[in-house]
Protein backbone atom coordinates (compact mmCIF):
# COMPACT_ATOMS: atom_id res chain seq x y z
CA UNK A 1 0.00 0.00 0.00
CA UNK A 2 2.82 2.33 0.80
CA UNK A 3 4.79 1.78 -2.55
CA UNK A 4 1.42 3.20 -4.85
CA UNK A 5 1.30 6.20 -2.45
CA UNK A 6 4.92 7.05 -2.99
CA UNK A 7 4.23 6.46 -6.92
CA UNK A 8 2.57 8.97 -7.47
CA UNK A 9 5.24 11.66 -7.00
CA UNK A 10 7.78 9.41 -9.65
CA UNK A 11 9.34 12.40 -12.09
CA UNK A 12 7.67 10.69 -15.05
CA UNK A 13 4.17 11.92 -13.53
CA UNK A 14 5.82 16.16 -13.64
CA UNK A 15 5.98 16.27 -9.82
CA UNK A 16 8.78 15.18 -7.73
CA UNK A 17 8.76 15.04 -4.21
CA UNK A 18 11.54 17.54 -3.96
CA UNK A 19 9.28 20.07 -6.39
CA UNK A 20 5.93 19.34 -3.65
CA UNK A 21 7.92 19.98 -1.03
CA UNK A 22 9.53 23.34 -2.12
CA UNK A 23 6.23 24.58 -3.33
CA UNK A 24 4.60 23.73 0.29
CA UNK A 25 7.66 26.13 1.69
CA UNK A 26 7.40 28.21 -0.30
CA UNK A 27 3.45 28.52 0.53
CA UNK A 28 4.30 28.58 4.09
CA UNK A 29 7.14 31.07 3.91
CA UNK A 30 5.08 33.51 2.35
CA UNK A 31 2.23 33.45 5.48
CA UNK A 32 4.86 33.72 7.42
CA UNK A 33 5.90 36.84 6.89
CA UNK A 34 2.52 38.35 6.40
CA UNK A 35 1.67 37.48 10.20
CA UNK A 36 4.72 39.42 11.39
CA UNK A 37 4.35 43.46 12.19
CA UNK A 38 7.88 44.07 9.92
CA UNK A 39 6.49 46.04 6.84
CA UNK A 40 5.43 50.04 5.46
CA UNK A 41 2.30 50.79 6.87
CA UNK A 42 0.00 53.94 6.16
CA UNK A 43 -2.02 55.53 8.70
CA UNK A 44 -6.06 55.72 8.26
CA UNK A 45 -6.15 59.21 10.66
CA UNK A 46 -2.82 60.61 9.79
CA UNK A 47 -1.85 60.04 6.60
CA UNK A 48 1.24 59.13 7.20
CA UNK A 49 3.70 56.18 6.87
CA UNK A 50 6.04 54.59 8.81
CA UNK A 51 8.14 51.46 8.52
CA UNK A 52 9.42 48.68 10.55
CA UNK A 53 12.27 46.46 10.26
CA UNK A 54 13.25 44.27 12.78
CA UNK A 55 14.16 46.47 15.58
CA UNK A 56 13.96 49.88 13.62
CA UNK A 57 11.26 52.06 13.32
CA UNK A 58 11.06 54.64 10.46
CA UNK A 59 9.27 57.86 10.42
CA UNK A 60 9.70 60.65 8.38
CA UNK A 61 13.03 59.78 7.34
CA UNK A 62 13.96 59.21 10.97
CA UNK A 63 15.03 56.02 12.63
CA UNK A 64 14.67 54.31 16.23
CA UNK A 65 15.86 51.46 17.56
CA UNK A 66 12.34 49.94 19.42
CA UNK A 67 11.55 46.77 21.43
CA UNK A 68 10.67 44.42 18.48
CA UNK A 69 8.43 41.08 18.94
CA UNK A 70 6.50 39.58 16.21
CA UNK A 71 3.61 41.05 16.91
CA UNK A 72 4.12 44.24 18.87
CA UNK A 73 6.45 47.14 18.88
CA UNK A 74 7.64 49.79 21.52
CA UNK A 75 9.45 53.03 20.88
CA UNK A 76 9.90 56.31 21.12
CA UNK A 77 8.20 58.10 18.25
CA UNK A 78 11.06 59.23 15.97
CA UNK A 79 10.86 62.89 14.73
CA UNK A 80 12.91 65.00 12.66
CA UNK A 81 11.83 68.31 14.26
CA UNK A 82 11.52 69.31 18.03
CA UNK A 83 7.60 71.03 16.79
CA UNK A 84 6.34 68.10 16.36
CA UNK A 85 3.47 67.70 18.44
CA UNK A 86 4.47 64.12 19.26
CA UNK A 87 8.30 64.80 20.25
CA UNK A 88 9.02 62.38 23.07
CA UNK A 89 6.44 60.65 22.76
CA UNK A 90 6.63 56.39 22.93
CA UNK A 91 4.36 54.69 20.71
CA UNK A 92 2.78 50.90 20.92
CA UNK A 93 2.08 49.18 17.67
CA UNK A 94 0.23 45.74 18.20
CA UNK A 95 -0.45 43.63 14.25
CA UNK A 96 -4.62 42.78 14.62
CA UNK A 97 -4.48 40.80 11.50
CA UNK A 98 -2.09 40.42 8.33
CA UNK A 99 -3.19 43.68 6.92
CA UNK A 100 -4.00 46.01 10.30
CA UNK A 101 -2.39 47.35 13.13
CA UNK A 102 -3.43 49.72 15.62
CA UNK A 103 -1.23 51.94 17.43
CA UNK A 104 -1.24 54.12 20.77
CA UNK A 105 1.52 56.96 21.50
CA UNK A 106 1.65 58.26 25.40
CA UNK A 107 3.17 61.69 24.89
CA UNK A 108 5.94 62.71 28.08
CA UNK A 109 3.18 64.22 29.84
CA UNK A 110 1.03 60.79 30.22
CA UNK A 111 -1.77 61.88 27.93
CA UNK A 112 -2.66 59.01 26.13
CA UNK A 113 -3.46 59.65 21.93
CA UNK A 114 -6.96 57.79 20.44
CA UNK A 115 -6.04 54.31 18.96
CA UNK A 116 -4.53 55.24 15.62
CA UNK A 117 -5.34 52.45 12.57
CA UNK A 118 -2.73 51.72 10.45
CA UNK A 119 -2.72 49.40 7.07
CA UNK A 120 -0.39 48.09 4.94
CA UNK A 121 0.27 50.38 2.49
CA UNK A 122 -0.40 48.81 -1.27
CA UNK A 123 2.66 49.20 -3.98
CA UNK A 124 1.59 52.16 -6.35
CA UNK A 125 0.16 51.10 -9.69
Amino acid sequence: MTRSIFRQFQPESGITLAGLVLGVSLVLSGAARADSIDGTWCSVQEARILTIQGSQLIVDRSVTTGQYSRHNFIADWPVASAQDPDNGARIHLRLMGETTMVGVKTRANGETSPPQTWHRCQPAT
